[in-house]
């Protein structure tokens, strides 16, 4: 299965009022793999299965997804509803680059 790591922007202010934990949420019902939750920077890195990717741009609250990586996984094993909100990492700073 051909898989993209995407970077995904939110829309704090969208008209639905969807949260992230809300894309999360949809985002694990895809069967993607949620990487890394920044609340600060509106920002949620995850591992979706390609065909899907256009799926996730369409979530109200999403203002922009971008493909990083694209790669096929030929051992997919997409997250159980039990496992989900452990494989989010939240991230209260984000991360700095060495100078």
């Amino acid at each position: 299965m051909w898989v993209c790591d995407v970077t995904i922007m939110m829309d704090p202010n969208n008209p639905d009022r969807n949260s992230m934990s809300d894309v999360v949420a949809g985002l694990h019902d895809l069967g993607a793999v949620v990487g890394v939750v920044d609340a600060g920077q509106n920002m949620i890195e995850a591992a979706v299965p390609s065909h899907l990717v256009h799926v996730v741009g369409a979530f109200e609250g999403v203002s922009y997804v971008r493909t990083v990586f694209q790669y096929f996984a030929t051992q997919w094993v997409p997250p159980t509803p039990a496992a989900a909100p452990a494989a989010a990492r939240s991230t209260a700073e984000p991360a700095t680059l060495p100078a």
